[in-house]
């Protein structure tokens, strides 16, 4: 029997192997597309006749999910799609977007996922023939390009369905005057509204200039280019800015790019710069300054969360008042309280924003004198404003000597050349800030 059985599987594979576009094409049950259109999310499925012709979306694709009755290699716009997972209660686990209820997919998926087949309580069960490629940011584009493909391949067949949508649209900058030359970083829109966001923002142009003023604010620290694209995203349901790690570009979603103030853009684009920034310098990876952040944050020594942090870099969640001094030098970096007048700042919730936070406030380090003396908020949950204790005051100080050093001795013990700027930067802040110590002692 064994040896029937496995002419058959061979005989079936050779089969395969031979198969036509059109073969592999019917193995496709269905591709839905999700699209941000006028600033809005949803999602359309094709399937059948459909596929053969290409498909056309208003809008822009923001993610694919694909199902087929076997398995494929898929790829869209030549990057791998990824396995969708099926959870123990019969969810499907979609990376980079979440669990959703199989019929959200498609209705029939609903009893292809109830059968012995494809569901099972193990948490590497997977979806057979099911699989999904979503941007690393929320909204984004998974191509910038008019048309691109989704190409499947069964075992010596292809097939490719064409997909046209909105590109992203470079934004060709006004010259403002001879001081403001453009800065080289390229500006994008995703979206298919650019014309009417111009005619809707009349300091349009400031508020581009103003995001290349926080890029070049932090790039002035590390000596050479940081960013490299700024996209702006047409989707309203976000109101933020983001970075990547491992990316050089920075988000802007359309509405704080047009609502927030201009002074506010600049801030937000400095200290997204500076995510890219810690990322490239290690910061967040080296084993003192997880130790220095868990320290700060109040885990004790042999504690599973300090474990975890010093470890992995993952911080548990904590409140501001839960950490050392009820969290007043985190409070104290952050950009809410540390540059006058902006919003902002979480420095307690990760190793990177600790990071991030305490370098930005490196760079306004003539406030931080007169930050001491007035009133900060603390947290959420402590109210308004309130003068920093003695006590606090203290241990601010201390501790903002004792991080400084740290990031010093996290660059120190690398060759990077490129960093060399960076290096002195925080050397030389370390010596300023003793001094302020110093002269407090008196």
């Amino acid at each position: 029997m064994g040896g029937v059985d496995s002419a058959a599987e061979n005989l079936h594979a050779e089969s395969r192997k031979n198969e036509s576009p059109r073969d592999t094409a019917d193995g496709i049950r269905l591709v839905r597309l999700y699209r941000i259109s006028n600033g809005k999310s949803d999602s359309v499925a094709f399937t059948g006749r459909e596929l053969m012709n290409g498909l056309e979306v208003d809008g822009y694709v923001s993610g694919v999910v694909v199902v087929c009755d076997r398995e494929m290699v898929v790829r869209v716009d030549g990057r791998p799609m990824r396995r969708i997972g099926i959870t123990g209660d019969g969810m499907l686990r979609i990376e980079r977007f979440g669990k959703i209820a199989p019929e959200e997919i498609a209705p029939q998926m609903l009893e292809a996922t109830e059968s012995g087949e494809s569901r099972n309580d193990h948490a590497d069960a997977v979806l057979p023939g099911g699989y999904s490629l979503f941007p690393d940011v929320r909204g984004d584009s998974l191509s910038p390009a008019e048309r691109f493909d989704i190409e499947f391949e069964s075992e010596g067949g292809t097939f490719s369905v064409s997909i046209r949508q909105d590109a992203c649209q470079t934004l060709h900058r006004e010259c403002l005057d001879s001081d403001r030359r453009e800065s080289g970083v390229v500006f994008r829109y995703f979206g298919s509204g650019v014309d009417r966001l111009r005619e809707r923002v009349s300091d349009f142009e400031e508020r581009l200039h103003a995001i290349e003023e926080g890029i070049a604010s932090v790039e002035s620290v590390r000596g050479s280019g940081v960013v490299r694209g700024v996209n702006i995203i047409d989707y309203e349901s976000v109101r933020n800015a983001v970075a990547c790690d491992g990316s050089d570009d920075i988000w802007f979603y359309v509405y704080t790019f047009r609502s927030e103030p201009v002074a506010e853009l600049r801030t937000m684009a400095a200290h997204e710069t500076l995510h890219i920034l810690v990322d490239k310098s290690g910061f967040a990876r080296d084993s003192e300054v997880r130790e220095l952040f868990a320290r700060l944050r109040g885990h004790d020594e042999f504690s599973r969360e300090r474990f975890a942090i010093v470890t992995s870099g993952v911080a548990p969640r904590r409140k501001p008042e839960q950490c050392l001094e009820g969290g007043s030098f985190f409070s104290f970096i952050d950009e809410r309280n540390f540059i006058e007048g902006m919003k902002g700042g979480h420095s307690h919730t990760s190793v990177e924003e600790f990071c991030v936070s305490l370098i930005h406030s490196l760079m306004f380090l003539e406030n931080f004198e007169q930050n001491l003396e007035r009133p900060i908020k603390l947290s959420d949950a402590s109210g308004g404003l309130r003068p920093l204790t003695s006590r606090e005051k203290a241990f601010i100080v201390d501790s903002y000597l004792a991080a400084i050093e740290t990031l010093a001795r996290a660059l120190d013990s690398g060759n990077n050349q490129t960093l060399a700027r960076m290096k002195a930067f925080l050397r030389g802040n370390l010596a300023r800030a003793s001094a302020i110590r110093k002269s407090r002692e008196m």
